[in-house]
């Protein structure tokens, strides 16, 4: 079955493609401190740029350069609340090293 229904975002942080039912979603958010305000709206409407067709099922993945939670950093933790907001409105679901301290996020099974 092939991909279909590739979407990116000018930027090039942001590509969404639909493998039949599942969405695969991979971005590359701002990093830095001084980039704070352009991550969060990033998170805010680059990511939802992508989302226009929400899938049953996703996979999202990518470099953040954020963290959601003390235990997902070893260094100095730099959080979004906007990412947070987005990974709760999506319903993603934690599946990095579970059963372990650190978190991913996948889609509830329904």
């Amino acid at each position: 079955m092939p991909l279909n229904t590739v979407r990116r975002l000018p930027s090039g942080r942001g590509i969404m493609a639909y493998y039949g039912h599942i969405g695969l979603l991979n971005i590359y958010a701002p990093s830095g401190s001084a980039n704070r305000k352009e991550r969060e709206d990033f998170f805010n409407t680059g990511i939802m740029d992508l989302l226009q067709h929400t899938p049953v099922e996703m996979l999202m993945a990518g470099d953040f350069n954020c963290v959601l939670s003390n235990r997902d950093s070893t260094g100095q933790r730099t959080s979004s609340r906007t990412l947070e907001r987005l990974v709760q409105g999506l319903r993603l679901k934690d599946a990095w090293e579970q059963g372990t301290e650190r978190q991913t996020y996948i889609t509830p099974q329904t």
